[in-house]
């Protein structure tokens, strides 16, 4: 029960429930340690076209590939679910607002597929962080990595780092 409570069947990631439940500890450790962490919102840009071009089947595939490569370049701690539909959240321990420059490249290498890309949101825990908050600031972030021309990385607002260090995040 615990499996079908907390596992996306398709994927074998953790569902939004089982992410949501991961997040909660994250966000209660960090209050507790101030250790830092990161969450990245990412979507599959385009992929209703997928669906509606080749079938769902296709569909599947490529979100269980997608899951897949990014499920094996994981660090140890380090945890993806699926948010929902084509989206993606992933958690990265020890990742404060100055190492996003890092998780960015790293993210953009762990997808290899020759025509879907992706998108993403990212979001740094500050003090005082709920869980809605966090995920709202990563997912206008997303928002605007869609809204700049999809196959991206954003900031989310107020995680700066230097510009000169993020000019890889758009391809």
């Amino acid at each position: 029960l615990e499996e079908v409570a907390f596992y996306d069947v398709l994927t074998g990631l953790l569902n939004r429930r089982g992410t949501e439940t991961f997040l909660e500890q994250m966000l209660a450790d960090a209050r507790r340690t101030q250790d830092a962490f990161s969450i990245a919102l990412m979507d599959l840009d385009h992929f209703k076209e997928v669906n509606d071009t080749y079938g769902h089947l296709v569909g599947d595939e490529l979100l269980k590939q997608f899951a897949g490569q990014f499920k094996g370049s994981l660090r140890a701690g380090d945890v993806i679910g699926r948010w929902g539909g084509e989206e993606f959240l992933l958690i990265t321990l020890h990742t404060p607002t100055s190492l996003h420059p890092t998780l960015a490249r790293r993210l953009k290498g762990s997808w290899q597929h020759p025509t879907v890309t992706f998108s993403a949101g990212l979001a740094a825990f500050q003090k005082g962080d709920t869980l809605q908050n966090l995920i709202q600031r990563a997912d206008e972030a997303l928002y605007r990595a869609k809204s700049n021309g999809r196959n991206r990385i954003e900031l989310a607002e107020g995680d700066v780092v230097e510009r000169d260090d993020v000019t890889f995040l758009k391809n």
